[in-house]
């Protein structure tokens, strides 16, 4: 029953929060771009402004961030390197039947880079998607979770 309470106190709190913020949509800069040259050395960037979302329903609630890519380029008289790096996320949910939750997506980055000592190689890591139960609700836990 206190979690009952509790639960519903805080979606409580979440409406009165998202009611008193905007509920336009304001448009934000696309892009930032960063970059320097000195001579034959520089790098140059480019990202975009992270987004945030909440939401309040009548089956629960949550906050979230989401990330566009990013690229980035060096380069000096004998090199030269690009990165790219996809979206990636982290959302925090409130539902009674799975309770919180806390999801992650890491961005997954590739790129290249050539110089004359090792010529030109290409790299890939992976991201990774991450969900773990933070307590609360029926008491569900998947059994790959070890509770201690």
């Amino acid at each position: 029953m206190k979690s009952i309470v509790f639960s519903l106190a805080v979606l409580a709190g979440f409406l009165g929060i998202t009611a008193a913020s905007p509920s336009s949509a304001q448009a934000q800069y696309p892009r930032y771009n960063s970059g320097y040259r000195v001579n034959n050395y520089g790098f140059y960037n480019s990202w975009a402004a992270p987004q945030y979302h909440s939401y309040a329903n009548g089956t629960g609630f949550g906050y979230g961030v989401f990330n566009p890519g990013a690229y980035r380029t060096t380069f000096t008289p004998n090199s030269l390197q690009r990165i790219w790096a996809s979206q990636s996320y982290a959302a925090y949910s409130y539902n009674p039947w799975w309770g919180y939750r806390l999801n992650i997506a890491t961005p997954a980055y590739w790129g290249f880079t050539a110089n004359p000592y090792v010529g030109y190689r290409t790299f890939y890591q992976p991201g990774a998607n991450i969900s773990l139960p933070l307590g609360g609700g029926y008491g569900y836990v998947p059994p790959s979770y070890l509770l201690r």
